[in-house]
């Protein structure tokens, strides 16, 4: 991630004034809207930025909701009080807490746009965009897992790509090492492609199709007029990539510097050279497909879809400089984004899952497939707006020999009565097909969680980075002690949201089970404070209730300890991955209990308390219940050396981040010694959050301990 001197942000963002404020401060985190594949610990590090949603951004339709981080800028600064935050200057008399680092400007977005802004101009990269109808997202990972072969790419990711989420990206993610950047230009609002388009210029452009999901939204009333507001993604590059089989995107064409739809003149851009791409650069042979007579390739699912997603990945792989070679490693290493997609075997049976949203034209290009004999289950039918337009549906259920459809699928009075249509109650009739049978189960959930909820007992193949089930390791996570997890702080179930990428990673290489300690994210707490073997217990617990065989342990921080203490209590040969754990105890990581005053003993307990809580602001004691902060008080000083030296070795993996503030990594292998050496990984830059900042090396380290 980028890091910004206190300086700079002073040079960029037009600070007026601050409080509290260090001039030596490296900012590493950049806080302005919650993204999941940007996280990070908040910490003394992490600038946070109250961002609100504009007049003009609600006009414009790119949020559902309102959102104004300034109406919680007290309640924002209590529950992250490392941080320093980015205020407009009538708030300052509002700040409640005076010990709060914060800074003032005159305007938040305009510091957002100018820190954005600084980012782009002082890297140096390419841009490539695709927009369209259906098939953006894995379009768009098809040609990251493409270029990823040859260059540094940054892939933009999210539902729904709205400029503030740009923004957040850039400014934390578009490091000087990166060379291209790859994302879709969606559009929920007639004008959103060219908005997206200014921000971030294309050097490449394209459009996938156009489809009548988009008819309804302002000024999109028909299927020329959405054709001519996605091209404005051909404002800025030099090169224009369309697919020539659609019979809307077939009307535009270049002549003397100017974009035209037949004959309406669209846009100028002298530099653009429009590329058409389309069927007649493939050769399809049974489920395989050869581009340009020179790469082939077997498409995750083959239909006229997926040709145009393969065939643009291709074109721009080449426009670009990759070999064939580089080019077919790109496209055996693609995974569809959260797995929605995927081909599996079912009883010998071809069996393609699909876990996305329900509307009429993603189910029309499912039918628009190259498998002679098929058929379509409706597991579950979700509609976004009720795009799934009943009135279609008879030409959608013709494309196959059967439908079947669960019986307690909505919608189901609407079409039960066509004629190709059986009403099913379980999956008994899967075994008696001879057909490839297209599964659809709606919800954006991934492949292997749906199959193992229905039973079906399917996982992603190697090809999907998942291993079969009967090789499949089973890794129990247990999670540090962040007080941003009691259930006081969050409405959050899973103590892993703020690590969801490294849990992401982790779910294509093993099978995950987690749980929530006592007092965090919801999980019940007991009256009485708990010590270490207490945990270990609720470990040991946890895993007979659940008939569980866990293969590794993998502890973050305090989950390290405890999956430590587990080994040692209840199974010698268990084997653990210990991630910053916090296994031994310095000075300076004890200093809040070192200073409480020496005072006679009874009234120890209660102004140690007093003290911890209110004068020396330890958070974690601070926002705790009386069960936390007690539970706390008995594990924090506990040193686990003489533990882990019992345990063999080569059942133990244990990675520290050379720059980990919170755990000695020097110090831990200094009191382990030469028996361990082997044993300990230390990521060069790597912070105690290992999981958000160094996700990739951290991920290779489990392989290859797994």
């Amino acid at each position: 991630m980028n890091k910004f001197s206190y300086q700079e942000i002073k040079d960029v963002i037009g600070v007026i004034d601050s409080n509290n404020l260090n001039e030596n401060t490296i900012f590493d985190f950049v806080k302005i809207v919650y993204v999941s594949h940007i996280t990070k610990e908040i910490d003394e590090k992490t600038l946070i930025f109250l961002t609100y949603a504009t007049e003009e951004e609600l006009k414009d339709g790119w949020y559902i909701d309102s959102f104004d981080f300034r109406n919680k800028m007290n309640e924002m600064m209590d529950k992250n009080p490392e941080a320093t935050f980015v205020i407009e200057k009538e708030l300052v008399k509002k700040v409640k807490n005076k010990n709060i680092k914060y800074i003032v400007v005159d305007s938040i977005i305009d510091s957002i746009n100018g820190l954005f802004n600084y980012v782009k101009a002082n890297r140096k990269f390419k841009t490539v965009a695709v927009t369209g109808s259906v098939g953006k997202t894995s379009c768009v990972g098809l040609i990251e897992s493409v270029l990823k072969e040859k260059y540094n790419v940054l892939r933009v990711y999210s539902k729904r790509i709205t400029p503030i989420i740009l923004k957040a990206y850039i400014i934390n993610l578009l490091t000087p090492e990166i060379e291209f950047i790859v994302l879709e230009n969606s559009i929920y609002y007639h004008d959103h492609v060219k908005i997206l388009s200014n921000l971030l210029e294309p050097d490449v452009g394209a459009i996938l199709n156009i489809q009548s999901s988009h008819l309804g939204v302002e000024k999109l009333d028909s299927l020329e007029s959405i054709c001519k507001y996605k091209a404005e993604i051909f404002n800025h590059p030099e090169y224009g990539f369309v697919n020539d089989d659609d019979e809307v995107l077939s009307n535009l064409k270049v002549s003397n510097g100017s974009l035209y739809f037949d004959r309406e003149k669209l846009l100028d851009n002298k530099k653009l050279k429009l590329i058409r791409i389309g069927k007649k650069d493939i050769e399809i042979t049974g489920s395989s497909m050869k581009i340009d007579n020179d790469v082939k390739i077997k498409p995750y699912f083959l239909s006229d879809l997926s040709i145009m997603q393969y065939v643009l990945a291709y074109r721009i792989g080449k426009l670009l400089g990759l070999s064939s070679a580089a080019i077919t490693r790109g496209f055996k290493n693609f995974v569809p984004v959260e797995n929605r997609l995927a081909e599996e075997t079912y009883h010998g049976k071809k069996i393609i899952f699909d876990g996305d949203i329900t509307t009429y034209e993603r189910m029309m290009q499912l039918s628009n497939n190259y498998y002679k004999k098929k058929v379509l289950v409706l597991r579950k039918v979700g509609s976004a707006e009720n795009t799934f337009r009943i009135a279609d549906i008879k030409n959608l259920f013709y494309k196959f020999d059967k439908v079947y459809v669960f019986k307690e699928v909505e919608y189901l009075d609407d079409f039960k009565d066509i004629e190709n249509v059986e009403v099913v109650s379980d999956h008994k009739f899967m075994q008696k097909l001879d057909t490839v049978i297209i599964y659809h189960y709606s919800g954006y959930f991934r492949v292997w969680d749906k199959f193992e909820e229905d039973n079906l007992n399917i996982y992603d193949r190697e090809k999907y980075k998942i291993m079969k089930d009967d090789k499949l390791k089973n890794v129990l996570l247990l999670h540090g002690w962040n007080y941003r997890n009691y259930t006081s702080m969050t409405e959050k179930t899973d103590a892993w949201h703020n690590r969801i990428k490294f849990v992401e990673e982790l779910e294509k290489i093993c099978k995950v089970h987690k749980l929530n300690f006592p007092g965090f994210c919801g999980e019940k707490e007991p009256k009485k404070a708990w010590n270490l073997d207490d945990y270990a217990n609720y470990v040991n617990d946890y895993i007979k209730n659940n008939n569980l065989k866990i293969d590794y342990i993998i502890g973050y921080s305090f989950g390290g300890a405890v999956a430590v203490k587990y080994n040692r209590l209840f199974n010698n040969n268990q084997k653990l991955i210990l991630l910053s754990p916090a296994i031994i105890r310095d000075a300076k990581n004890s200093k809040s209990f070192a200073r409480t005053p020496k005072i006679i003993e009874p009234l120890r307990n209660f102004v140690r308390d007093i003290y911890v809580t209110y004068i020396v602001k330890n958070p974690y004691m601070k926002y705790g219940t009386k069960f936390l902060r007690s539970s706390y008080q008995n594990i924090v000083r506990i040193e686990l050396i003489d533990d882990v030296k019992m345990i063999d070795p080569k059942l133990v993996t244990i990675v520290y981040g050379s720059k980990d503030t919170m755990v000695n990594p020097k110090l831990a292998m200094e009191k382990l010694g030469k028996e361990y050496k082997n044993s300990i990984n230390v990521i060069e830059g790597g912070s105690h959050d290992l999981a958000n900042d160094s996700t990739k090396k951290l991920i290779e380290i489990v392989k290859k301990a797994l």
